[in-house]
This record gives C-alpha cells, sequence and structure tokens, in this order.
C-alpha cells in the first residue's frame, strides 16, 4: 500500500460513533472521530474522483490533519483559543502541501485523496479530467497551479520527507495573528526553530555550499505563498459550489474556511 509515511495515522477506530455531517469545527476539532474513520490512507489513484469521494476525502484529512496538530509538542503547549486559530488555518494549507508531496512521490498528475481517487490533471490540456463536471469546475483554478507551482519543484529539488516535514511545520506556524502573547511568542519560537533546523538539514546533507543551501531554502519558502493562494482559490471554488448546490459538502469543511 502506498501510504508515504502517513500510516502512523490510521489507527484502528471500529467502536467510533457514526459520522454526524453538520458539526462545527470547533465541535469536530475536539472530537475529529465524529467527522470521519481513521480508515488506512492509501494514495494509489485507483479510481477516479467524484464529488462523493472528494468529499470524504477532505473528511479523512481532516481528521488527519487534527491528530498530526495534536500530536505536536509545540501545538499542546498552545492555549485552546490559539489552537482553534491554528487548526482553521492549518486545515487547507496542511492539505495542499501534503497532497503535493504525495502526488510529487508518484508518477501521477492530479490530486490524489487518502481513498485511492483521483483528480487527473491533463498538463496537454491544462484541465482536470476526472469525468465528474463537478469535481473538474470545484479544482479547475487550483489543481493547476498546484502542479505547475508545488509539484513539478517538489520534484525538481527531489525534496525528500524531512524536507517537507520541516516545510510543513514552518508553515503552520508560520502566522502569528489573531493568537494570545503566549501563542504569538510559541509560534514565532517554533518557526524559527524549524526554519534553522531545515536550513541546517539542507547544508548538511543537500548543498555544502551556503549559497547553494539558502537557494534551496528559498524555494522552499516560496512554497508556502502558493499554498496561500492555492487556500484562497478553493475556498472560492467551495463556496461557489455551495451556492449552486452542486456538491454536499461537511459543514466542518466549509466552517474551516471562515475566519
Amino acid at each position: 500500500s502506498q501510504t508515504f509515511g502517513f500510516a502512523q495515522l490510521s489507527y484502528d477506530d471500529n467502536n467510533r460513533p457514526e459520522r454526524e455531517p453538520n458539526l462545527s469545527f470547533d465541535v469536530a476539532f475536539k472530537r475529529p472521530e465524529l467527522v470521519e474513520s481513521r480508515y488506512l490512507m492509501n494514495f494509489t489513484a485507483q479510481r477516479l474522483a467524484t464529488s462523493t469521494l472528494v468529499c470524504q476525502g477532505f473528511r479523512r484529512h481532516f481528521v488527519m490533519c487534527t491528530d498530526w496538530l495534536f500530536s505536536l509538542d509545540e501545538f499542546n503547549l498552545l492555549d485552546e483559543s490559539d489552537q482553534f486559530v491554528i487548526g482553521k488555518r492549518a486545515y487547507h494549507m496542511h492539505g495542499w502541501l501534503s497532497h503535493s508531496f504525495i502526488v510529487s512521490q508518484t508518477s501521477e498528475s492530479g490530486l490524489i485523496f487518502s481513498n485511492g481517487a483521483i483528480v487527473p490533471f491533463d498538463g496537454d490540456k491544462l484541465v482536470c479530467s476526472s469525468g465528474d463536471p463537478h469535481v473538474n469546475s470545484l479544482f479547475g483554478l487550483s489543481l493547476p497551479r498546484m502542479i505547475q507551482f508545488l509539484v513539478t519543484p517538489m520534484r525538481d529539488l527531489a525534496m525528500d520527507r524531512t524536507e517537507y516535514i520541516l516545510l510543513q511545520m514552518i508553515m503552520i506556524f508560520a502566522e502569528s495573528t489573531n493568537l494570545t502573547p503566549s501563542g504569538r511568542h510559541i509560534c514565532e519560537t517554533t518557526r524559527d526553530r524549524h526554519l534553522s533546523l531545515l536550513y541546517s538539514y539542507i547544508k548538511r546533507e543537500k548543498e555544502s555550499r551556503s549559497e547553494e543551501a539558502t537557494l534551496r531554502l528559498t524555494k522552499f519558502l516560496l512554497m508556502i505563498s502558493t499554498v496561500t493562494s492555492l487556500c484562497h482559490l478553493l475556498s472560492d471554488s467551495v463556496l461557489s459550489s455551495i451556492t449552486f448546490n452542486t456538491i454536499n459538502f461537511d459543514n466542518v469543511c466549509v466552517d474551516a474556511l471562515k475566519p
């Protein structure tokens, strides 16, 4: 199976309660087992994505992202109010970076979900080709940018898992607005420490010359601005889908887009 290192977040929860589709983010964040089961994630690209499979993929990622955040010592140092702010911000940002890294480790072109569904991207026509027009519309603007500015650079740089994890930490803790003073301090300290760790790792394992190491680091950091723009594009597309009732998203996925 292709879990790409995420198997540790797929533990058994056979005794979980029934899924509840209308939860607010605040409730779901504390009880993610109500959103989706923790089935073993398997990014095999074995079937074309449908609206139903995309929604399931969104839910599974919510659970995975929440489990990951609460596994971090730095995150558990935050006040509950700060955890909610970071959690909302992290959901879609973590999704774009993690799914891009996963795709970069395969020969596929598209967006692969943990349930084995893929939204293929036709590089010649520059369009999504899932076969589901609602899915194609949802990712029509964001998927080409993901491939061009995230997946392709990750492949060109041969980004490894250590670099991905350190960049994920830098990105999630980069923004300190709307946090308490203690939350801002924790985020800034965490961001700076992981930035230093990433540079040191690059210099030790990838590029011994300072100039080349700095250039590699800069290319990684540029990916964060791409992720931010993808979050805005997806937010607009999701809200449009809700307005026209084309895809039936769970409330928590929508609530996470709200400020």
